[in-house]
């Protein structure tokens, strides 16, 4: 959860986490479970993780970061800019994306293995398929080439 500080409907400092909220407000007894109702009169306000603004697509040029909530009628929301990568970063980007479509693309090979294993079970006892191989094999063989794809920022995931 993070929070800001605002005065005169303005914002003054953001983001603003936990740790820092509390040593701000160190003489007052805060719960666990931090809401707008315990920051009145502090200046402080809840940021939550949702917000009504849509969230940027990132690119392999364009990183998404927080930027200035705004006040609307449901309190005050997370909104976000695009800001532009500079070019030493993109190669650590571009690893780091890679490890977490590898991260995912287990995930799902893991389920198609267990397809797979269902598929044969099936076969052995004579029951109705529910998918067919040739569905499961098309499922994995575009998980192992979803690496290869020109925009890693940009996947679109195979479906059974």
């Amino acid at each position: 959860m993070l929070f800001a500080k605002i005065q005169y409907d303005e914002v003054i400092e953001f983001p603003v986490n936990e740790r820092r909220l509390r040593e701000a407000l160190k003489n007052m007894s805060l719960p666990k479970e931090i809401t707008d109702e315990h920051l009145q009169g502090t200046g402080y306000v809840v940021i939550g993780p949702w917000s009504s603004f849509e969230q940027p697509e990132e690119s392999e040029d364009y990183e998404v970061r927080l930027d200035i909530p705004v006040k609307t009628e449901n309190g005050w929301e997370r909104t976000w800019k695009l800001q532009p990568v500079p070019e030493t970063n993109k190669p650590h980007r571009r690893r780091f994306k890679l490890k977490q479509i590898r991260a995912k693309r287990d995930v799902l090979m893991e389920r198609g293995d267990k397809l797979i294993a269902r598929y044969y079970r099936e076969v052995r006892l004579g029951l109705p398929i529910t998918f067919s191989i040739e569905r499961i094999d098309a499922f994995m063989q575009a998980l192992a080439e979803i690496t290869d794809s020109p925009d890693l920022f940009n996947i679109t995931w195979p479906e059974l």
